[in-house]
Protein backbone atom coordinates (compact mmCIF):
# COMPACT_ATOMS: atom_id res chain seq x y z
CA UNK A 1 0.00 0.00 0.00
CA UNK A 2 2.93 2.47 0.01
CA UNK A 3 6.59 2.12 0.94
CA UNK A 4 8.60 3.39 3.79
CA UNK A 5 11.60 4.02 1.92
CA UNK A 6 10.14 6.42 -0.29
CA UNK A 7 6.37 7.27 1.19
CA UNK A 8 3.84 8.73 -0.97
CA UNK A 9 0.17 7.46 -0.29
CA UNK A 10 -0.75 6.25 3.02
CA UNK A 11 2.50 6.11 5.12
CA UNK A 12 3.77 9.76 4.02
CA UNK A 13 -0.28 10.83 5.02
CA UNK A 14 0.51 8.77 8.54
CA UNK A 15 4.06 10.83 8.95
CA UNK A 16 2.11 14.09 8.04
CA UNK A 17 -0.27 13.20 10.84
CA UNK A 18 1.89 12.27 13.26
CA UNK A 19 3.94 15.91 12.87
CA UNK A 20 1.05 17.89 13.07
CA UNK A 21 -0.02 15.27 16.54
CA UNK A 22 3.29 15.87 17.69
CA UNK A 23 4.03 19.60 16.83
CA UNK A 24 7.18 18.94 14.53
CA UNK A 25 8.15 19.87 11.10
CA UNK A 26 8.36 16.06 10.43
CA UNK A 27 8.15 12.77 11.78
CA UNK A 28 9.42 9.69 10.10
CA UNK A 29 7.95 6.00 11.39
CA UNK A 30 11.03 3.59 12.76
CA UNK A 31 11.04 0.14 12.43
CA UNK A 32 14.21 -0.78 14.50
CA UNK A 33 13.72 1.05 17.60
CA UNK A 34 15.03 4.47 18.96
CA UNK A 35 18.63 3.91 18.42
CA UNK A 36 17.74 4.40 14.53
CA UNK A 37 16.55 7.81 15.47
CA UNK A 38 19.38 8.95 17.83
CA UNK A 39 21.68 8.04 14.78
CA UNK A 40 19.48 9.74 12.85
CA UNK A 41 19.18 12.99 15.18
CA UNK A 42 23.24 13.30 16.00
CA UNK A 43 23.60 13.03 11.98
CA UNK A 44 21.24 15.90 11.88
CA UNK A 45 22.97 17.81 14.56
CA UNK A 46 26.21 17.06 12.64
CA UNK A 47 25.30 18.54 9.65
CA UNK A 48 24.03 21.85 11.31
CA UNK A 49 27.74 22.23 12.18
CA UNK A 50 27.42 20.28 15.45
CA UNK A 51 31.41 19.10 16.33
CA UNK A 52 30.67 18.62 20.16
CA UNK A 53 27.87 17.10 21.95
CA UNK A 54 27.11 17.48 25.85
CA UNK A 55 25.58 13.91 26.96
CA UNK A 56 24.12 13.40 30.01
CA UNK A 57 25.49 10.50 31.77
CA UNK A 58 22.54 8.42 31.58
CA UNK A 59 22.24 7.99 27.87
CA UNK A 60 22.05 5.21 25.93
CA UNK A 61 24.86 2.91 24.68
CA UNK A 62 23.36 3.95 21.33
CA UNK A 63 24.64 8.35 21.87
CA UNK A 64 27.68 7.12 22.56
CA UNK A 65 27.99 4.36 19.06
CA UNK A 66 26.40 7.14 17.05
CA UNK A 67 29.46 9.87 18.29
CA UNK A 68 31.82 7.73 17.29
CA UNK A 69 30.54 6.40 13.69
CA UNK A 70 29.96 10.11 13.43
CA UNK A 71 32.66 11.71 14.44
CA UNK A 72 31.31 14.12 17.34
CA UNK A 73 33.01 14.57 20.28
CA UNK A 74 31.14 13.56 23.33
CA UNK A 75 31.49 15.73 26.41
CA UNK A 76 29.66 13.85 29.92
CA UNK A 77 27.70 16.01 32.38
CA UNK A 78 25.26 15.13 35.33
CA UNK A 79 22.85 17.93 35.06
CA UNK A 80 22.30 21.29 33.81
CA UNK A 81 25.48 23.05 36.19
CA UNK A 82 27.47 20.02 34.66
CA UNK A 83 26.49 21.11 31.40
CA UNK A 84 28.29 24.53 32.16
CA UNK A 85 31.30 23.50 31.58
CA UNK A 86 30.97 22.78 28.25
CA UNK A 87 30.74 25.74 26.74
CA UNK A 88 32.06 24.83 23.33
CA UNK A 89 29.50 22.19 22.32
CA UNK A 90 26.79 23.00 19.94
CA UNK A 91 24.12 20.33 21.31
CA UNK A 92 23.06 18.91 24.37
CA UNK A 93 21.50 15.11 24.16
CA UNK A 94 19.45 14.21 27.30
CA UNK A 95 16.97 11.24 28.17
CA UNK A 96 13.65 12.21 29.50
CA UNK A 97 12.44 10.18 30.95
CA UNK A 98 15.48 7.74 32.08
CA UNK A 99 15.47 3.98 32.24
CA UNK A 100 14.35 4.53 35.70
CA UNK A 101 11.25 6.92 35.16
CA UNK A 102 13.51 10.32 36.09
CA UNK A 103 11.95 13.21 34.09
CA UNK A 104 14.43 15.51 33.48
CA UNK A 105 13.19 19.45 34.17
CA UNK A 106 12.80 19.97 30.48
CA UNK A 107 12.10 23.86 30.77
CA UNK A 108 14.80 24.67 32.00
CA UNK A 109 16.88 22.50 29.90
CA UNK A 110 15.51 24.37 27.17
CA UNK A 111 16.00 27.33 28.47
CA UNK A 112 19.59 27.19 28.84
CA UNK A 113 20.11 25.95 25.61
CA UNK A 114 18.34 28.79 23.86
CA UNK A 115 20.25 31.28 26.15
CA UNK A 116 23.48 29.44 24.52
CA UNK A 117 22.25 28.79 21.39
CA UNK A 118 22.38 25.35 21.44
CA UNK A 119 20.37 22.50 20.08
CA UNK A 120 18.49 20.55 22.19
CA UNK A 121 18.05 16.67 20.96
CA UNK A 122 15.82 14.33 23.48
CA UNK A 123 15.62 10.55 23.85
CA UNK A 124 12.58 10.02 24.94
CA UNK A 125 12.54 6.63 24.15
CA UNK A 126 10.09 5.55 27.49
CA UNK A 127 8.07 8.76 27.16
CA UNK A 128 5.94 8.59 24.19
CA UNK A 129 2.98 8.22 26.51
CA UNK A 130 3.85 11.39 27.55
CA UNK A 131 2.67 13.07 24.70
CA UNK A 132 -0.40 14.44 26.25
CA UNK A 133 1.49 15.68 29.24
CA UNK A 134 3.05 18.83 27.80
CA UNK A 135 4.88 20.11 31.10
CA UNK A 136 7.08 16.43 30.50
CA UNK A 137 6.79 15.51 26.96
CA UNK A 138 9.80 16.05 24.96
CA UNK A 139 8.62 17.01 21.44
CA UNK A 140 7.00 20.63 24.10
CA UNK A 141 10.77 21.24 23.84
CA UNK A 142 13.24 19.59 21.79
CA UNK A 143 14.41 20.47 18.24
CA UNK A 144 15.10 16.83 17.87
CA UNK A 145 13.34 14.00 19.71
CA UNK A 146 12.56 10.14 19.35
CA UNK A 147 10.02 8.60 20.62
CA UNK A 148 9.92 4.93 21.31
CA UNK A 149 6.39 3.89 21.15
CA UNK A 150 6.99 0.07 21.65
CA UNK A 151 7.86 0.80 25.25
CA UNK A 152 4.43 2.78 26.30
CA UNK A 153 2.30 2.74 23.18
CA UNK A 154 0.61 -0.24 21.28
CA UNK A 155 3.04 -0.84 18.76
CA UNK A 156 5.08 -3.72 18.57
CA UNK A 157 8.99 -4.14 20.11
CA UNK A 158 11.45 -1.33 18.01
CA UNK A 159 8.61 0.72 16.79
CA UNK A 160 9.75 3.95 17.21
CA UNK A 161 8.92 7.92 15.75
CA UNK A 162 11.63 10.72 15.39
CA UNK A 163 10.67 14.25 15.05
CA UNK A 164 12.30 17.83 14.22
CA UNK A 165 11.08 21.12 14.03
CA UNK A 166 12.20 23.68 11.76
CA UNK A 167 12.76 22.44 8.00
CA UNK A 168 16.30 22.49 7.70
CA UNK A 169 16.62 20.37 10.47
CA UNK A 170 13.85 18.33 9.32
CA UNK A 171 15.59 17.60 5.92
CA UNK A 172 18.78 16.78 7.44
CA UNK A 173 16.72 14.08 10.27
CA UNK A 174 15.37 12.82 6.88
CA UNK A 175 18.49 12.18 5.03
CA UNK A 176 19.75 10.84 9.18
CA UNK A 177 16.77 7.97 8.77
CA UNK A 178 17.22 7.04 5.15
CA UNK A 179 21.23 6.69 5.93
CA UNK A 180 20.77 4.53 9.60
CA UNK A 181 16.92 3.13 8.82
CA UNK A 182 16.74 -0.50 7.82
CA UNK A 183 16.25 -1.20 4.27
CA UNK A 184 14.16 -3.71 5.14
CA UNK A 185 11.42 -2.15 7.45
CA UNK A 186 8.95 -5.18 8.87
CA UNK A 187 5.32 -3.57 7.89
CA UNK A 188 3.79 -5.10 10.94
CA UNK A 189 6.06 -3.22 13.35
CA UNK A 190 4.97 -0.03 11.40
Amino acid sequence: SDNLLNPVGVIAKAQEDIARILGAEKSFILTDGSTSGIFAMLYAAKKAGVNGVTVIANAHISVYNACGVLGLAPFFAEDIEGAKAHSTTQAVLITSPSYYGKIENLAAWKAYCEKKNKYLLIDGAHGGHLHYQKNIYAGAYADMWVDGVHKSLPAYTQGAVVSARGEQLALWLEEGVKTFRTSSPSYPIM
